[in-house]
């Protein structure tokens, strides 16, 4: 169905993922996302922020926890696409992050992100309360998704090993930030094991999101998102590809979101359908019996009478 739906589309939205920076995150290591967007009608492309410019007809830039810096001019790059006030529809700048990024080594970027209101931490989200926690792993967290951007209610959103997500400010000249994804108010940050001995518990956000309208009505948009929870887009990952978990679906309704996409035909959830296989059980007697009795008498037999009678009824014409 979606195939078919896909031919149809009149604008195919585009996710572009940055490279040149030493992702961890790209189109080969994270097969099961791309994968993902490919089955639900998005386009995928990849670019080096380097040497190219950014896809024209990109509606999302993913920086795929980038590890080194970024100049001058790609920042500058990035202010462009975002600040396209000619753009005719919403555009995104999705980055990913995890708690051993080393945001220190990146202060370019972190003033750029900061400027959006967001700063990404370097810390671990932990669980004191294991009824929190996925198998009793404290850094496997039940997350919860606010109605802040996305309205609908989802059910085992787990995140592991997250950074949180600190926002600045929540409504600075232009520009709106909202918590989208957060902890329980018993989660607690991890650097070392003096926090680990007596954790200050409190709500962190791991996916933060940053907004500013482009036009006069509020329908196309330039975008910010910073996911503490890399982890969720590595291939090893199966919280994507796993129905028991609403990662997937908070994930293709956030990029739906961010897209401005409000055809049904993008977007549609593909499952994978386990199929039983059915199958006659017999005992070797019952099977001997079959065998001997209608093939190699039954069926011979009823042949050769067949014969015989035609071969009859002919002589006397």
């Amino acid at each position: 169905a979606n195939a078919l739906y896909l031919v149809n589309l009149d604008t195919v939205p585009v996710v572009a993922f940055a490279t040149g920076h030493s992702e961890a995150i790209t189109t080969s290591t994270s097969t099961s996302f791309t994968g993902l967007l490919n089955d639900n009608n998005f386009e995928v492309k990849e670019f080096n922020m380097l040497t190219d410019e950014i896809p024209e007809d990109a509606s999302i830039v993913v920086l795929g926890m980038p590890t080194t810096d970024y100049t001058s001019e790609e920042l500058s790059k990035l202010e462009a696409y975002l600040g396209d006030e000619k753009m005719a529809s919403s555009r995104t700048l999705y980055v990913m992050t995890a708690p051993n990024a080393g945001w220190s080594s990146m202060p370019n970027l972190s003033s750029f992100l900061a400027e959006w209101g967001m700063e990404p931490q370097s810390q671990e989200v932990l669980e004191s309360n294991t009824n929190n926690t996925l198998y009793n792993m404290p850094y496997a967290i039940f997350a919860n998704v606010t109605d802040s951007v996305l309205s609908k209610t989802y059910d085992n959103v787990v995140k592991v090993q997250a950074a949180p997500v600190k926002r600045l400010f929540t409504a600075n000249n232009d520009i709106s930030t909202y918590s989208v994804i957060e902890t329980s108010d018993t989660a607690y940050l991890s650097n070392d094991e003096k926090v680990l001995e007596t954790p200050e518990t409190d709500t962190y956000t791991i996916l933060a999101f940053a907004q500013r309208y482009m036009d006069n009505q509020g329908k196309i948009c330039a975008n910010v998102v910073v996911d503490g929870c890399a982890a969720d887009f590595y291939d090893g990952s199966s919280l994507l590809g796993n129905s028991t978990f609403g990662n997937k679906d908070v994930t293709l309704d956030l990029i739906k979101n961010l897209t401005g996409t409000t055809d049904t035909r993008v977007g549609l959830t593909v499952n994978q359908t386990q199929t039983n296989t059915m199958d006659i059980s017999a005992s070797s007697a019952v099977t001997w019996s079959i065998g001997m009795m209608l093939f190699t008498i039954v069926v011979p037999v009823a042949v050769l009478v067949i014969g015989l009678v035609i071969f009859l009824r002919r002589r006397h014409l």
